[in-house]
């Protein structure tokens, strides 16, 4: 079974690279901060290159032979540190499964406050991909603390995995928070050559750096957004927005309802001939 382990990537780090000499002992640590070193610094140029979203694929959508089980597509994501997550293959959530662990009063609150302009009720849940380290295979090592030295196993590979997460949400169907990419907080609606390109300078020198916002210097770890809940570690990628069909007395799935899946709330994350394509399809004749 694979296992999950710390990526030193979500503490606040320094790009300190290690310096060679002969005759300097190597351990663990060096290997390690080696690794962090380059993964940090890609992981850097993606994250204000590229930006955090979906790259390609990770739709989500009604399994075909069961409408209320959630199948997540393959695809690649970036998230907000910049490193790659990839879904290889297809993944199932049974949402009257997670109903079921859901505590009674936070569903009731969620679908109280589902109401879109007088229209239909239903619980209201975000679906998230994040970044995971899973340990793969064993090999045998020094032990350490209380392992015995001769008899002390470790993991052979780290694989980069996915893991999705499911959030209920009971705020207020207005209030109810999005993930926001920073090009968002530019001007909308259209104008001339000159001023969009004044006010992207004022932006990429006034407000394109993040780090002051995204790190808490005092511990060291991320500052959680409010669209995150508190057991996320606030690089998590939001892929689409659901509306599970509930009734109430008490609180409970409705198998006859139909399920409603938003993935247009996500955030993309565009290549350069995706790009050359658009500016292409969009500009005036």
């Amino acid at each position: 079974m694979a296992a999950k382990t710390t990526d030193p990537l979500e503490t606040l780090r320094y790009p300190d690279r290690v310096n060679y000499a002969n005759g300097v002992l190597l351990d663990e640590n060096d290997f390690r901060a080696e690794q962090a070193y380059f993964r940090g610094r890609l992981g850097r140029a993606l994250a204000y290159l590229h930006g955090f979203g979906t790259v390609a694929g990770l739709k989500v959508e009604p399994l075909p032979t069961e409408s209320h089980v959630l199948r997540v597509t393959p695809g690649l994501a970036v998230d907000r540190l910049g490193r790659l997550i990839e879904l290889q293959a297809p993944y199932c959530i049974r949402a009257p499964n997670w109903f079921a662990t859901q505590n009674g009063d936070a569903l009731a609150e969620s679908f109280a406050n589902s109401a879109v302009n007088g229209g239909p009720r239903a619980v209201v849940a975000d679906l998230f991909i994040g970044f995971n380290t899973c340990e793969r295979g064993m090999t045998p090592c020094f032990g350490a603390d209380n392992a015995d030295a001769t008899d002390a196993f470790t993991a052979d590979r780290l694989r980069d995995a996915a893991t999705l997460d499911l959030v209920l949400r009971t705020q207020p169907e207005n209030d109810k928070p999005r993930q926001q990419a920073p090009y968002e907080t530019l001007s909308a609606g259209p104008m001339d050559v000159a001023t969009a390109l004044a006010e992207l300078r004022t932006f990429k020198i006034e407000t394109a750096w993040r780090e002051s916002e995204f790190w808490n210097s005092a511990s060291g770890k991320i500052n959680v957004g409010n669209e995150y809940t508190t057991r996320q570690n606030g690089t998590e990628v939001l892929l689409a927005r659901l509306r599970l069909p509930a009734g109430e007395g008490p609180m409970q799935y409705d198998t006859n309802g139909a399920l409603e899946i938003d993935n247009h709330i996500r955030v993309l994350r565009l290549s350069t001939d995706e790009l050359f394509w658009l500016i292409q399809a969009t500009r005036e004749a």
